[in-house]
């Protein structure tokens, strides 16, 4: 259950940090589709926003996809 509130929680958080505003309008984005555990679909302000996520050594990223294929690669 902890994962899932995180992965929702910072799929947030990267929908707001690519629009420019701080978490004040959290509360704000409603999650379309969240049954991919690597994609998750919200919308914000009528506009809807696909944010991946990856896993790397129990730490969690979520990035805002525009239309971009997210190459993620590890660096030692």
């Amino acid at each position: 259950m902890p994962l899932i509130f995180f992965k929702i929680f910072t799929a947030k958080e990267a929908v707001l940090k690519a629009c420019g505003i701080g978490l004040k309008g959290i509360s704000k984005i409603k999650v379309v589709n969240a049954s991919n555990f690597f994609h998750t679909i919200l919308e914000y302000n009528k506009i809807f926003y696909t944010v991946e996520h990856f896993i790397l050594d129990s730490h969690l990223a979520s990035v805002v996809k525009h239309n971009t294929k997210i190459i993620w690669e590890t660096y030692i």
